[in-house]
């Protein structure tokens, strides 16, 4: 369902369709934060919509003894918990990763355990992959198979077109956003909102705003190492952007499982005006259905390569 139906049924759950006690901004926030836990509970298998595959990744030489490693921040995409499902060496003949728990490293002292180029090993710590071949790091490229964090629930803009450009030495970075989308007639509508770059990872702030032309005047830091382009996707963060646009997209997950992003945000409103009983209420069917897909995922899971298969 569209997020302007999330929205609407949430209300309905708290008794609230006038949004008189939660307004949309609140809805919108707690229904972001309640996706993100849903995701953290529910078992890989069940997030085919949010894996990812990422090839030919350029590894860095390990340095006084460390092995070497890939930067998982270096990803098209924000990795969620233990997101990291399955790695390999990059090319046709590249094997797979046997990946293990970074308290394990210790085991790979022992040559029969260590990696090589046949046996390769990866383990994660400090949001890096880290990995023991034969070939030395920074020679090596990597494939990645990834679970990453859904998108926010925010409408994303694609950037029209840029004018302007300058240094101000006292705010920053100054550009001019053509935005044709934007809803809004009225001059300084949008004055004071947080917008943030998804293509470049910044975020800048709207100083001035042109109701005629749907034009954004706005700063950010002049250390970004990049500019604001055309093209470039970006969103609100904060601002008079409620209740825009909001029928205009989903969810990244599942369609079935909107209903539980729902169930747990219902579950944190009641929770922040003191209603245990209905807050509790939520969260127990929401637990419920989270337990039971997660059981089912291993209870059909097949057995494995040369063993019996799974019953239908």
């Amino acid at each position: 369902m569209n997020v302007q139906k999330m929205i609407d049924k949430l209300g309905f759950r708290l008794n609230d369709e006038a949004a008189r006690k939660f307004n949309v901004s609140m809805r919108l926030d707690i229904l972001n934060d309640s996706q993100i836990t849903l995701v953290n509970l529910l078992h890989n298998n069940l997030l085919t919509e949010l894996q990812e595959v990422e090839t030919n990744l350029t590894t860095i030489v390990g340095a006084n003894g460390i092995d070497a490693y890939y930067a998982l921040t270096s990803l098209s995409n924000e990795v969620a918990r233990n997101g990291v499902t399955n790695a390999k060496v990059y090319g046709a003949s590249g094997k797979y990763f046997n990946i293990m728990d970074a308290e394990e490293v210790k085991k790979t002292e022992n040559t029969y355990n260590a990696g090589t180029d046949e046996y390769p090993v990866g383990y994660i710590f400090k949001n890096r992959f880290y990995f023991q071949t034969s070939t030395a790091g920074g020679s090596l490229t990597l494939d990645l198979w990834y679970i990453k964090k859904p998108s926010a629930l925010k409408y994303t803009y694609v950037t029209d077109s840029i004018a302007g450009g300058a240094t101000d030495g006292t705010y920053g970075y100054v550009i001019q956003i053509l935005e044709s989308e934007l809803t809004s007639a009225v001059n300084d509508y949008y004055n004071g909102s947080v917008l943030y770059n998804k293509t470049k990872d910044f975020s800048a702030i709207v100083y001035d705003y042109v109701g005629a032309t749907k034009t954004l005047h706005v700063l950010y830091d002049v250390n970004e190492a990049t500019e604001w382009e055309a093209n470039d996707e970006w969103y609100f963060v904060t601002g008079p952007t409620s209740g825009e646009k909001l029928g205009d997209f989903e969810s990244e997950l599942n369609d079935s499982l909107h209903e539980l992003v729902i169930d747990l945000a219902e579950s944190t409103l009641y929770n922040m005006i003191s209603n245990d009983a209905r807050s509790g209420k939520a969260l127990d069917k929401a637990m419920a259905q989270i337990n039971g897909l997660n059981q089912r995922v291993v209870a059909e899971a097949a057995a494995g390569i040369g063993t019996t298969a799974r019953e239908s």
